[in-house]
């Protein structure tokens, strides 16, 4: 119990691989003041040169936009015209299905190198916070979202793979849908030809 509270009350997963990112359920509201001394003194020098690190960032989320406009059955999670974002994470709707196709994704990414994670389960489904409330939108990204590779490092050709890998995965499954889909009416057809 000390050791889930002081890991922000989630449940620990050493040892432990999922699709589904065990590290994001919280059963119970827990802390997070372990902010070491060396961890302060690496912020400190991070806070020094912020600028330079939220314009690689930016220019990071640029390159993904420009390259993901052409794949098929992708959203890219936009921002306001008045805001200025600040991209953590470059995330992705999957728009043609659910947490399957989204695992997949993640799978075929994984096979080429290529983190990635799915998006964090929405607060009011966490056992401390939940309500039987429907929030759509949160929903539907926690089941389709995914999160991309981001950090300020990369380069236009880190990006450009990441792309090139996500793209030939949504082909994939999108071609998986259409052969299941093509296979359900098969099914339905030659039901209804015994039937009659």
């Amino acid at each position: 119990r000390t050791t889930r509270l002081s890991r922000r009350g989630c449940v620990s997963t050493a040892g432990k691989a999922s699709t589904r990112n065990a590290a994001t359920i919280h059963p119970v509201v827990g802390f997070n003041y372990r902010m070491t001394n060396l961890a302060a003194a690496i912020g400190l020098a991070q806070l020094e040169r912020i600028d330079t690190i939220l314009a690689a960032r930016r220019q990071v989320a640029a390159w993904y936009a420009e390259r993901l406009a052409g794949i098929e059955g992708l959203r890219l999670l936009g921002s306001q015209p008045w805001a200025v974002p600040v991209p953590w994470l470059v995330t992705v709707l999957l728009t043609g299905g659910g947490a399957c196709e989204r695992d997949a994704v993640m799978a075929a990414l994984l096979a080429d190198g290529i983190d990635s994670r799915p998006i964090f389960y929405p607060t009011h489904q966490q056992a401390p916070y939940h309500e039987e409330t429907c929030y759509p939108v949160a929903e539907t990204w926690s089941v389709r979202g995914l999160n991309l590779p981001t950090f300020e490092a990369m380069t236009e050709a880190d990006v450009a793979a990441v792309c090139a890998s996500l793209g030939r995965a949504m082909a994939k499954c999108a071609a998986a849908l259409r052969s299941a889909e093509q296979n359900h009416v098969h099914e339905s057809h030659a039901r209804r030809i015994r039937v009659i």
